[in-house]
């Protein structure tokens, strides 16, 4: 019962969403929390809107060559792994966990104290953060600029470096406090990548930012799989291209990053490359993150920003041990 959990419990939700709402309450220590409660029945809907989902794509599939380069069934999969992943909340915890146990106490970002006592696969209480949403701040202002720049410092981290990142970071699972404390919540879809997939990220923006489009070709076709034999000078020609016209452009509010992704899908497809399903979740949560800064203030020195992170990670790759150790 609740009386034999909490001191009290607010009975209008702080904040509702499809798949739970959130309610404040008191422990019986005096400590203020939030408490994650999943919607009764959401498992099933879930399940058979997935089932649909994945009945398209196998249609697709069966039917447009393109669409098995795409490996549609394989990123339903992905995501239906995530999702269903979220509607337990014990995963969720674990999740919180493993983020609290990466931070840098020395940045201005946090992820709220879980209170695994009080969670179950339901039920989700964390310690509460007061704060907004992303969302409330002014857009180019100083304030907006500092808290987008540290959000993307963060972001590198969380990808480059930890290997593990927020999976659906939009602007209403980032909270801002009123000391520009940075906090993550709603961690129920994480993405992991290997320590090779890191390594080819890296490369890949790293060939991006010089523009070297041989290295960037190098690195796509071992990111996903050639159907068949891929000739290296036309698909360089392609990415030099794509990249031509969708990313030299003076700042990120001229990116247009939904033509570049089509773009770059479609050139996939006509050299037969599938591309690995494990990027999925990173593309969305990149994407979402782009949505962010192109909203608060476009004109950040992204870079910049993510220079000493790739400078560091450039050491460590080619460093005299890991060489000698990978040989």
């Amino acid at each position: 019962k609740l009386e034999e959990l909490f001191a009290s419990f607010d009975e209008k939700p702080l904040a509702t969403a499809s798949m739970a709402q959130t309610h404040v309450a008191t422990t019986l220590d005096g400590t203020r929390v939030v408490v994650k409660v999943q919607r009764p029945g959401i498992e099933d809907m879930m399940r058979g809107d997935l089932d649909l989902l994945f009945l398209t794509a196998q249609i697709l599939e069966s039917s447009i060559d393109e669409m098995q380069l795409a490996a549609v069934t394989d990123i339903v999969q992905e995501f239906e792994r995530g999702l269903l992943e979220e509607l337990n909340f014990r995963v969720e915890l674990e999740n919180i966990l493993e983020m609290r146990g990466h931070l840098d106490p020395s940045r201005p970002v946090v992820v709220p104290k879980p209170f695994p006592e009080l969670s179950t696969k339901t039920v989700l209480t964390m310690e509460l953060f007061e704060g907004k949403a992303l969302r409330h701040l002014e857009p180019k202002s100083e304030r907006a600029k500092r808290v987008v720049e540290e959000i993307l410092v963060s972001g590198a981290k969380q990808v480059l470096v930890d290997r593990v990142f927020h999976g659906d970071p939009h602007a209403g699972n980032i909270l801002v406090g009123d000391d520009d404390t940075i906090c993550m919540i709603d961690l129920g879809m994480v993405g992991r990548l290997t320590e090779r997939q890191r390594d080819d990220i890296v490369s890949l923006v790293m060939a991006a930012i010089v523009g070297d489009s041989g290295a960037v070709a190098r690195t796509l076709l071992r990111m996903g799989t050639p159907t068949e034999r891929v000739n290296i000078e036309e698909l360089k020609r392609e990415i030099e291209r794509i990249r031509g016209e969708y990313l030299m452009v003076g700042s990120l509010a001229e990116v247009d990053s939904a033509g570049f992704a089509e773009e770059f899908a479609q050139a996939a497809g006509r050299f037969r490359i599938k591309l690995a399903p494990e990027y999925a979740i990173l593309v969305k949560s990149v994407a979402t993150l782009e949505g962010i800064v192109r909203t608060l203030h476009p004109d950040v020195d992204i870079v910049g920003i993510l220079k000493p992170t790739l400078t560091q990670l450039v050491s460590q790759r080619f460093s005299p041990q890991r060489l000698a150790s990978e040989l």
